[in-house]
């Protein structure tokens, strides 16, 4: 994954790999893999990995989806780590969504703040090095603009973009056809099976047009953050042609919207999978 806001000089790159695991009634996603946060104008770097998330209800009850275990956010240019744990909701207590964490002095390991409530609607935080300190409203998700997604439409985008590839996936759920919705959905996974086979069968490497494996074993994106200019006018521009040029050197139009049908509102900005 690559996010870039040019105006605030801030990048998000990488990579997330679930494995399933399956509990009776439930299904575990095992989220492995890590995002590093670049704060490019305060030359910090933030390192999070994930926690784990969980579908309850697969076989009978109300299905429900929850975040489990526990996530943490490592600062070292400024000694800072965030340990937050994702609280999962009892059988007989308890309530959904809740989290539990600390920032604390990597170094001395010395509590700086408490952070609690609902990840999903409000969340507090206290400041530990006044022990008489009341809780503050952290983040109130009411409070947070939702930012339409601005996009090609599906006739702009490429066959393998995920709105064009999964229109009519999208589609039958809106209409609430499960079935044809597992129709769409189990023939394109099988096309992708089929054409993975093909290419190794002649041995032919897929290479990602967006990232490249580096020695880490993580996927980083070929746009390299010292190329990109410190304008934000130029680094937006350098972005969205990187992006959003077609292998044939046309640009895509993406802020034709009108006869896309699956157009959704979602708190994010230009974004393309690959």
């Amino acid at each position: 994954m690559f996010y870039n806001s040019p105006e605030h000089r801030i990048a998000i790159e990488g990579d997330l790999r679930p494995k399933s695991r399956f509990f009776g009634n439930s299904v575990g996603m095992l989220l492995e893999g890590y995002a590093m946060i670049h704060f490019l104008n305060r030359s910090e770097q933030y390192l999070v990995t994930y926690p784990n998330m969980y579908a309850r209800g697969i076989l009978f009850g109300k299905m429900v989806l929850e975040l489990g275990e526990v996530s943490t956010v490592t600062c070292k240019e400024s000694d800072l780590m965030f340990e937050v744990e994702f609280k999962t909701k009892g059988i007989l207590w308890g309530s959904y969504n809740q989290i539990s964490g600390k920032i604390r002095r990597i170094s001395t390991r010395e509590v700086l703040f408490d952070i609690e409530g609902n990840w999903q609607t409000v969340m507090y935080i206290t400041d530990k090095r006044n022990g008489h300190s009341s809780p503050k409203v952290l983040f109130d998700a009411s409070t947070e603009p939702v930012v339409p997604q601005t996009v090609a439409c599906t006739g702009e985008q490429e066959d393998n973009e995920s709105r064009n590839l999964w229109k009519d996936v999208t589609k039958a759920i809106r209409d609430e056809d499960l079935n044809a919705a597992t129709t769409y959905k189990s023939a394109i996974e099988e096309r992708q099976r089929l054409n993975a086979k093909d290419r190794e069968q002649r041995k032919d490497y897929f290479a990602p047009r967006f990232f490249q494996l580096e020695i880490d074993g993580h996927y980083h994106p070929k746009l390299l953050l010292k190329e990109i200019p410190e304008d934000p006018a130029e680094a937006k521009e350098k972005i969205t042609k990187w992006i959003f040029t077609r292998p044939d050197g046309e640009m895509q139009d993406f802020d034709r919207l009108e006869d896309d049908p699956v157009v959704l509102a979602t708190p994010t900005k230009h974004r393309r999978k690959s």
